[in-house]
């Protein structure tokens, strides 16, 4: 009715102006551009100096996609009208698209100054401001949008961003909130809501909000993708698998779903079904360090080093400035059997050139107060405060802690929590969740924080932030027991250490750290339930088993070359292996074992066990046998508690003394051999002495009551009395 009473008009008084561009907009409104765009030429050619109708004609252009053609038309509407406040807001839109940012910015500001409640204007200089990182100055333009406006819920959508990105996790909620409020049911309103809910860590009620979006969007790839991502770090790995297949059901090119769903059955234990998803990631999207990095890992899981190792250099390839890529190709280069500690030095120190030399300019002094006998403020940063080998270890010294001389801050960088989280942090004095913080934005923390004392828990492995020691936060900083090197850093001072694993004059000038050596640098706590030492196996099957339930990268072609000789000369034994976690992985075992000459049937292959099943195992093995260069840690704990003595060979960098200061620690000096024919006889001569290796197995508990240090009170004295020396070396030398 509409279109027909303006187009009479037009016929009319075919020389008014106003009615063609009023024509103009009835045509834009239903769709028909064209039409649009020549009735506003139309009225211009009878106004030229017509501002509504050049501005009409901007918005009109725009919808069509000519975006420079309509920023002319925008401001030759404001040559004629210079404080026509919607041209200049409608000019800000189309410099926006353009990427002209700084130009929009200032036609959006220009409308405000024209009219100040000018609501959309203050909406959309609110999101391009936090787009330029202006965070602080988006939220005050957005809080001044919606007191002119109250009911303006894209506006509540873009306030609750921005305080997410500010960190008040709080706000965001609630504004999100209140922009659902005022659109019910909208999917984008729920879907907003569940990524702040997320952030603040309400999980169970950000995936609630994520189902809402899918009940009437089932079709949103976005929200199974997250769901999926939220899902994965809550541990509901098989969940996560749905979302994420639904995800590239829908969309097959999506190159993060098909990674992350690697990352989730790489957590399931499945790499053989990874890689292939992560092999899908790299068709989509060949340029994918993070795909390729991830590969790496899963070759790592199968025990595949030199694969493992090629992905993480194509990753840096792709991407020179990829920390963690750089971290898991260090860490792969601790099981390379034949690299010298030189060459290994050296890339820690590449390492270092890449990301930390950079830093080194920006370094500033600190102002912690140079009191030696002072309470000291004392930082944890680890992403393992979870169910994981280190947490087993720095629980037990959390708990001991002297809280009269150390006020302990814990930063968590793992999303996902358990009863072990739970029990770490209830340890602490300070709980600080880390996991969403950029480096420069945890550095910050850290120094706000005042720490004295900054102890790393991680090195290079997963979920390091070594980036952000590399920023030197606290005045004094070091590394302990997630890593059996140095960190490369010349940020990290010292590095925390024992004495039968750095022994004087083997690896220091392999550090960049000072060696810490205490008496003893891990409390071993023994799994409450063990089952009891039984008899050695062999006795009564009359057939030796050897074992090493170790991860397979540990197991490489030279330790696989010694292995073969030992089962070669013990035609009668079979070895276990664990960690085979599927098909794939059990493939390439029996076939790195075949090509060394044993067949598959002297192999026992085990996949990932529960706790109380994996140290059951062990009553089915007679004799473990340490890999090299890189020797069990916890692995061989276990092990020795079961009963199990451990066959070693020692060696000369960190990584290869574990075995080393487990078994001298226990008086079992002959189980410690200096080259591999020393190691093969060692074995053979246990073998043939069934009843001394019995003998020796139900001694091994008592052992290690005796020798080696279970007080993890003691250790903690230790590690407080060297935490005071070193800070009191702080004040005076700083």
């Amino acid at each position: 009715a509409a279109l027909r009473l303006i187009r009479d008009a037009t016929k009319v008084r075919s020389d008014v102006a106003l009615y063609h561009s009023s024509l103009g907009t009835v045509f834009q409104s239903l769709g028909r551009l064209e039409e649009a765009l020549e009735a506003y030429r139309r009225a211009l050619t009878l106004e030229p100096d017509y501002p509504e109708a050049l501005s009409n004609l901007g918005l009109a252009l725009q919808e069509a996609g000519q975006q420079e053609d309509a920023v002319a038309a925008y401001r030759q509407a404001l040559e004629r009208r210079p404080d026509f406040a919607e041209a200049h807001y409608n000019l800000g839109n189309a410099l926006n698209a353009l990427g002209r940012t700084d130009e929009a910015i200032a036609s959006y500001r220009q409308a405000l100054t024209l009219r100040p409640a000018y609501a959309e204007a203050g909406n959309n200089l609110g999101l391009v401001l936090q787009v330029r990182g202006m965070t602080d100055e988006a939220i005050a333009v957005l809080r001044e949008a919606l007191r002119a406006r109250p009911d303006f819920a894209a506006a509540w959508t873009n306030l609750g961003n921005a305080l997410q990105a500010a960190g008040d996790l709080g706000g965001a909620v609630d504004a999100h909130r209140v922009s659902l409020r005022l659109q019910p049911g909208s999917p984008d309103a729920h879907y907003n809501l569940a990524a702040a809910l997320k952030r603040q860590g309400q999980m169970d009620e950000a995936a609630a909000e994520y189902r809402r979006v899918l009940a009437t969007a089932p079709e949103h790839v976005a929200t199974h993708y997250n769901l999926g991502n939220l899902l994965r770090e809550q541990g509901r790995l098989e969940e996560a698998c749905t979302a994420y297949r639904a995800a590239i059901d829908l969309d097959p090119g999506h190159a993060d779903a098909h990674m992350n769903l690697g990352l989730t059955l790489q957590r399931r234990g499945l790499p053989d079904e990874a890689l292939t998803s992560y092999g899908r990631a790299l068709e989509v999207r060949p340029d994918f360090p993070e795909a390729c990095s991830n590969r790496g890992n899963a070759f790592m899981d199968q025990g595949r080093l030199d694969e493992a190792t090629e992905s993480y250099r194509q990753a840096l390839r792709l991407r020179p400035d990829f920390p963690q890529a750089f971290s898991n190709l260090l860490l792969a280069l601790q099981y390379a059997p034949r690299l010298s500690q030189e060459k290994v030095f050296a890339e820690h120190r590449r390492y270092a050139e890449r990301f930390e030399d950079p830093l080194r300019p920006g370094w500033r002094g600190h102002a912690n107060p140079r009191d030696p006998e002072r309470r000291l403020r004392l930082g944890y940063v680890s992403g393992d405060f979870r169910d994981h080998a280190v947490a087993h270890f720095i629980e037990p010294v959390l708990a001991h802690h002297d809280k009269s001389g150390f006020e302990v801050f814990c930063y968590y960088g793992h999303f996902h929590r358990d009863a072990t989280t739970d029990r770490i942090a209830a340890t602490a004095d300070h709980w600080v969740p880390c996991a969403e913080l950029g480096d420069d934005e945890l550095a910050e923390r850290i120094r706000s924080d005042g720490i004295d004392l900054l102890v790393d828990l991680a090195g290079h492995t997963a979920l390091n932030r070594l980036p952000v020691f590399a920023r030197k936060p606290a005045p004094v900083q070091a590394t302990w027991l997630g890593y059996p090197a140095t960190t490369g850093l010349a940020a990290m001072d010292y590095r925390i250490t024992e004495e039968n694993l750095d022994p004087a004059g083997m690896t220091e000038a392999f550090h960049t750290e000072t060696l810490l050596r205490l008496p003893s640098s891990a409390a071993f706590r023994p799994a409450e339930d063990s089952p009891p030492v039984n008899d050695l196996p062999a006795l009564g099957t009359g057939g030796l088993v050897l074992a090493s339930l170790n991860n397979l990268v540990k197991i490489n072609g030279e330790v696989i070359r010694v292995w073969a000789r030992i089962l070669a000369a013990l035609p009668g034994a079979q070895l276990m292996l664990g960690n085979a976690t599927d098909a794939g992985t059990a493939r390439h075992l029996v076939g790195a074992f075949a090509a060394a000459g044993v067949a598959a049937d002297r192999l026992i292959l085990h996949p990932k066990l529960s706790m109380a099943d994996y140290l059951a195992l062990h009553h089915r093995i007679d004799l473990a046998l340490d890999p090299f260069p890189y020797n069990g840690g916890t692995t061989s704990c276990h092990s020795l508690w079961m009963g199990v003595p451990v066959v070693t060979l020692a060696g000369r960098c960190t990584a290869s003394r574990y075995g080393v200061a487990l078994m001298e620690g226990l008086g079992l000096g002959e189980f410690v051999a200096p080259t591999e024919d020393a190691y093969v006889a060692r074995v053979l001569q246990l073998a043939g002495n069934l009843p001394r290796l019995n003998a020796i197995r139900q001694s091994l508990r008592q052992r290690i009551a005796a020798n080696l240090d279970r007080d993890p009170q003691r250790l903690t004295r230790h590690l407080e009395a060297a935490y005071r020396d070193i800070w009191k070396r702080w004040c005076v030398q700083g």
